[in-house]
Protein backbone atom coordinates (compact mmCIF):
# COMPACT_ATOMS: atom_id res chain seq x y z
CA UNK A 1 0.00 0.00 0.00
CA UNK A 2 1.26 3.83 -0.89
CA UNK A 3 2.73 6.04 1.93
CA UNK A 4 0.00 8.52 2.92
CA UNK A 5 1.37 11.29 5.48
CA UNK A 6 -0.58 14.26 7.14
CA UNK A 7 -0.59 18.02 5.57
CA UNK A 8 2.19 19.19 7.73
CA UNK A 9 4.25 17.00 6.72
CA UNK A 10 4.07 16.83 3.10
CA UNK A 11 4.03 20.46 3.29
CA UNK A 12 7.49 20.47 5.30
CA UNK A 13 9.11 18.12 3.00
CA UNK A 14 8.09 20.27 -0.17
CA UNK A 15 9.54 23.48 1.78
CA UNK A 16 12.26 21.97 2.32
CA UNK A 17 12.86 20.71 -1.39
CA UNK A 18 11.66 23.99 -2.26
CA UNK A 19 14.93 25.76 -0.40
CA UNK A 20 12.53 27.70 1.81
CA UNK A 21 12.19 27.08 6.00
CA UNK A 22 9.42 24.29 6.43
CA UNK A 23 6.58 25.45 8.18
CA UNK A 24 5.54 24.66 11.58
CA UNK A 25 2.12 24.61 11.11
CA UNK A 26 -0.62 25.01 8.46
CA UNK A 27 -3.56 25.89 9.57
CA UNK A 28 -4.30 29.24 11.65
CA UNK A 29 -0.72 30.51 10.80
CA UNK A 30 -0.06 33.90 9.89
CA UNK A 31 3.13 33.09 7.59
CA UNK A 32 2.78 33.65 4.08
CA UNK A 33 4.68 30.45 2.62
CA UNK A 34 2.04 28.53 4.98
CA UNK A 35 -0.68 30.03 3.83
CA UNK A 36 0.28 29.53 0.56
CA UNK A 37 1.23 25.81 0.99
CA UNK A 38 -2.38 25.35 2.16
CA UNK A 39 -4.53 27.01 -0.63
CA UNK A 40 -1.53 25.05 -3.18
CA UNK A 41 -2.28 21.72 -1.51
CA UNK A 42 -5.88 22.11 -1.43
CA UNK A 43 -6.35 22.91 -5.23
CA UNK A 44 -3.86 20.51 -6.52
CA UNK A 45 -5.87 17.08 -3.99
CA UNK A 46 -9.02 18.37 -5.34
CA UNK A 47 -8.08 18.33 -9.24
CA UNK A 48 -6.23 14.74 -8.55
CA UNK A 49 -9.87 13.56 -7.09
CA UNK A 50 -11.34 14.87 -10.21
CA UNK A 51 -9.18 12.98 -12.44
CA UNK A 52 -11.00 10.29 -14.73
CA UNK A 53 -9.95 7.19 -16.62
CA UNK A 54 -10.95 6.60 -19.83
CA UNK A 55 -14.06 4.68 -19.00
CA UNK A 56 -14.91 7.37 -16.42
CA UNK A 57 -12.86 5.92 -13.41
CA UNK A 58 -11.73 7.73 -10.30
CA UNK A 59 -9.61 6.52 -7.75
CA UNK A 60 -11.04 3.22 -5.73
CA UNK A 61 -10.66 5.52 -2.30
CA UNK A 62 -12.93 7.84 -3.97
CA UNK A 63 -15.48 5.19 -5.20
CA UNK A 64 -18.36 4.21 -3.32
CA UNK A 65 -21.68 2.37 -2.51
CA UNK A 66 -24.59 4.00 -1.53
CA UNK A 67 -27.91 1.74 -0.73
CA UNK A 68 -31.37 2.88 0.29
CA UNK A 69 -34.78 1.38 0.98
CA UNK A 70 -37.54 2.72 -0.61
CA UNK A 71 -40.35 4.08 0.79
CA UNK A 72 -44.55 3.71 0.08
CA UNK A 73 -44.87 6.51 -2.63
CA UNK A 74 -41.94 8.41 -2.64
CA UNK A 75 -40.28 9.19 -5.52
CA UNK A 76 -37.19 11.11 -4.31
CA UNK A 77 -34.02 9.87 -1.82
CA UNK A 78 -30.98 11.91 -0.72
CA UNK A 79 -27.70 11.44 -2.04
CA UNK A 80 -24.97 10.62 0.21
CA UNK A 81 -22.46 13.14 1.73
CA UNK A 82 -19.81 14.10 -1.20
CA UNK A 83 -21.61 12.70 -3.99
CA UNK A 84 -20.60 14.07 -7.46
CA UNK A 85 -22.23 11.50 -10.01
CA UNK A 86 -23.81 8.31 -10.39
CA UNK A 87 -21.37 5.83 -12.33
CA UNK A 88 -22.93 4.82 -15.59
CA UNK A 89 -24.94 1.31 -15.01
CA UNK A 90 -24.44 0.77 -11.78
CA UNK A 91 -27.50 1.19 -10.06
CA UNK A 92 -29.69 -1.83 -9.05
CA UNK A 93 -32.77 -2.90 -7.54
CA UNK A 94 -31.54 -5.47 -5.36
CA UNK A 95 -34.78 -6.91 -4.35
CA UNK A 96 -36.15 -7.67 -7.98
CA UNK A 97 -32.85 -8.22 -9.84
CA UNK A 98 -33.41 -5.66 -12.40
CA UNK A 99 -30.92 -3.05 -12.84
CA UNK A 100 -31.90 0.87 -13.02
CA UNK A 101 -32.21 2.35 -16.20
CA UNK A 102 -30.69 6.14 -16.68
CA UNK A 103 -29.96 8.58 -16.13
CA UNK A 104 -32.39 9.69 -18.34
CA UNK A 105 -32.44 12.67 -20.10
CA UNK A 106 -34.64 15.64 -19.31
CA UNK A 107 -36.25 14.82 -22.85
CA UNK A 108 -37.03 10.98 -21.67
CA UNK A 109 -38.21 12.18 -18.29
CA UNK A 110 -40.60 14.43 -19.85
CA UNK A 111 -41.99 11.75 -21.88
CA UNK A 112 -42.23 9.27 -19.09
CA UNK A 113 -44.05 11.74 -17.27
CA UNK A 114 -46.49 13.80 -19.68
CA UNK A 115 -46.58 11.63 -22.76
CA UNK A 116 -50.08 11.06 -24.06
CA UNK A 117 -49.55 6.92 -23.99
CA UNK A 118 -48.51 6.00 -20.09
CA UNK A 119 -45.07 4.55 -20.16
CA UNK A 120 -44.29 2.14 -18.31
CA UNK A 121 -41.11 0.08 -17.40
CA UNK A 122 -40.44 -3.31 -15.16
CA UNK A 123 -36.83 -1.98 -14.34
CA UNK A 124 -36.28 1.33 -12.10
CA UNK A 125 -35.83 4.84 -14.38
CA UNK A 126 -33.81 7.10 -12.86
CA UNK A 127 -32.12 10.66 -12.85
CA UNK A 128 -30.23 13.50 -10.42
CA UNK A 129 -32.81 16.36 -10.67
CA UNK A 130 -33.04 19.25 -8.01
CA UNK A 131 -35.97 18.64 -5.45
CA UNK A 132 -37.33 22.66 -5.63
CA UNK A 133 -39.46 21.58 -2.08
CA UNK A 134 -36.54 20.39 -0.42
CA UNK A 135 -33.95 22.80 -1.87
CA UNK A 136 -31.24 20.22 -2.75
CA UNK A 137 -30.49 17.57 -5.75
CA UNK A 138 -31.84 14.26 -5.02
CA UNK A 139 -32.34 10.57 -6.78
CA UNK A 140 -35.72 10.27 -8.20
CA UNK A 141 -37.27 7.23 -9.42
CA UNK A 142 -39.66 5.99 -11.98
CA UNK A 143 -41.97 4.12 -11.55
CA UNK A 144 -42.93 5.75 -7.91
CA UNK A 145 -41.89 2.93 -5.93
CA UNK A 146 -43.23 0.39 -3.44
CA UNK A 147 -42.07 0.16 0.34
CA UNK A 148 -39.16 -2.21 0.81
CA UNK A 149 -37.32 -1.93 -2.35
CA UNK A 150 -33.37 -2.09 -1.56
CA UNK A 151 -31.69 0.24 -4.34
CA UNK A 152 -27.96 0.12 -4.39
CA UNK A 153 -25.90 2.39 -6.44
CA UNK A 154 -21.91 3.17 -6.85
CA UNK A 155 -21.18 6.92 -6.99
CA UNK A 156 -18.26 8.96 -7.25
CA UNK A 157 -16.56 11.33 -3.97
CA UNK A 158 -15.52 14.88 -3.81
CA UNK A 159 -14.29 13.65 -0.34
CA UNK A 160 -10.70 12.90 -0.13
CA UNK A 161 -9.31 13.28 3.39
CA UNK A 162 -9.64 12.01 6.32
CA UNK A 163 -9.12 13.39 10.19
CA UNK A 164 -6.71 10.11 11.10
CA UNK A 165 -5.41 6.87 9.62
CA UNK A 166 -7.94 5.14 10.73
CA UNK A 167 -11.14 7.21 10.10
CA UNK A 168 -13.57 7.84 7.58
CA UNK A 169 -12.41 9.79 3.94
CA UNK A 170 -15.04 12.41 4.55
CA UNK A 171 -12.95 15.93 4.03
CA UNK A 172 -13.19 17.36 0.66
CA UNK A 173 -10.69 20.14 2.12
CA UNK A 174 -7.04 20.36 4.68
CA UNK A 175 -8.73 21.91 7.68
CA UNK A 176 -6.24 20.67 10.66
CA UNK A 177 -2.12 20.13 10.20
CA UNK A 178 -3.02 16.40 10.89
CA UNK A 179 -5.43 15.99 8.19
CA UNK A 180 -4.59 13.11 5.53
CA UNK A 181 -4.94 13.32 2.03
CA UNK A 182 -5.68 9.39 0.89
CA UNK A 183 -3.45 9.96 -2.46
CA UNK A 184 0.12 8.56 -2.45
CA UNK A 185 2.37 11.03 0.02
CA UNK A 186 5.40 11.37 -2.89
CA UNK A 187 2.40 11.85 -5.50
CA UNK A 188 0.77 15.24 -3.53
CA UNK A 189 4.60 16.08 -2.69
CA UNK A 190 5.69 16.42 -6.62
CA UNK A 191 2.32 17.62 -7.19
CA UNK A 192 2.92 20.52 -4.64
CA UNK A 193 6.31 21.18 -5.34
CA UNK A 194 5.78 22.32 -8.80
CA UNK A 195 3.20 24.58 -7.88
CA UNK A 196 4.85 26.05 -4.89
CA UNK A 197 7.80 26.84 -7.41
CA UNK A 198 5.10 28.15 -10.04
CA UNK A 199 3.80 30.76 -7.41
CA UNK A 200 7.45 31.91 -6.22
CA UNK A 201 9.00 32.74 -10.07
CA UNK A 202 10.63 29.72 -10.14
CA UNK A 203 11.66 27.07 -12.55
CA UNK A 204 8.75 24.06 -12.46
CA UNK A 205 8.80 22.82 -16.06
CA UNK A 206 10.85 19.72 -14.50
CA UNK A 207 8.95 19.07 -11.58
CA UNK A 208 5.13 19.12 -13.44
CA UNK A 209 6.89 16.54 -15.77
CA UNK A 210 8.00 14.33 -13.04
CA UNK A 211 4.60 14.81 -11.39
CA UNK A 212 2.29 14.19 -14.49
CA UNK A 213 4.35 11.10 -15.34
CA UNK A 214 3.89 9.49 -11.95
CA UNK A 215 0.34 10.66 -11.77
CA UNK A 216 -0.49 9.05 -14.52
CA UNK A 217 1.47 5.84 -13.67
CA UNK A 218 -0.20 5.33 -10.18
CA UNK A 219 -3.85 6.13 -11.21
CA UNK A 220 -3.88 3.58 -13.63
CA UNK A 221 -1.95 0.97 -11.27
CA UNK A 222 -4.87 2.10 -8.88
CA UNK A 223 -8.07 1.14 -10.81
CA UNK A 224 -6.53 -1.91 -12.23
CA UNK A 225 -8.08 -1.62 -16.26
CA UNK A 226 -9.59 -4.45 -17.62
CA UNK A 227 -8.69 -5.84 -20.90
CA UNK A 228 -11.42 -5.97 -22.95
CA UNK A 229 -12.08 -9.14 -25.37
CA UNK A 230 -14.21 -8.91 -29.08
CA UNK A 231 -15.60 -12.34 -27.67
CA UNK A 232 -17.09 -13.58 -24.36
CA UNK A 233 -13.58 -15.07 -23.17
CA UNK A 234 -13.21 -12.08 -20.19
CA UNK A 235 -17.08 -12.79 -19.63
CA UNK A 236 -17.90 -11.91 -15.37
CA UNK A 237 -21.61 -12.52 -15.66
CA UNK A 238 -24.62 -13.54 -17.27
CA UNK A 239 -25.72 -9.98 -18.34
CA UNK A 240 -22.46 -9.34 -19.92
CA UNK A 241 -22.57 -9.32 -23.85
CA UNK A 242 -19.59 -9.56 -25.90
CA UNK A 243 -18.15 -5.99 -27.18
CA UNK A 244 -19.68 -6.32 -30.93
CA UNK A 245 -20.33 -2.24 -32.01
CA UNK A 246 -24.27 -1.64 -32.59
CA UNK A 247 -23.37 -1.48 -36.50
CA UNK A 248 -22.50 -5.31 -36.67
CA UNK A 249 -25.46 -7.98 -37.63
CA UNK A 250 -24.65 -10.82 -35.91
CA UNK A 251 -26.66 -13.69 -37.84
Amino acid sequence: MARTSTAISIARNVAASAGFAPPSSLVGTTDDNARILLALLNRGCQILAAKRGPFGESWPELTREHVITTQEGIEWYALPQGFVNLIVDALWDRTTYRIGAGPVTPQEWQSIKGGLVDSVSLNPRYRIQFNADAGVVQLRIDPVPGGGDTLAFEYLSCTWARQSVAGPVQLDAISSDSDIPIFPSNLVELDLEWRIRKAKGLSYSTELAEFEMERDRVFIQSIGLRKIALDRSNDIGLLREANIPETVQVV
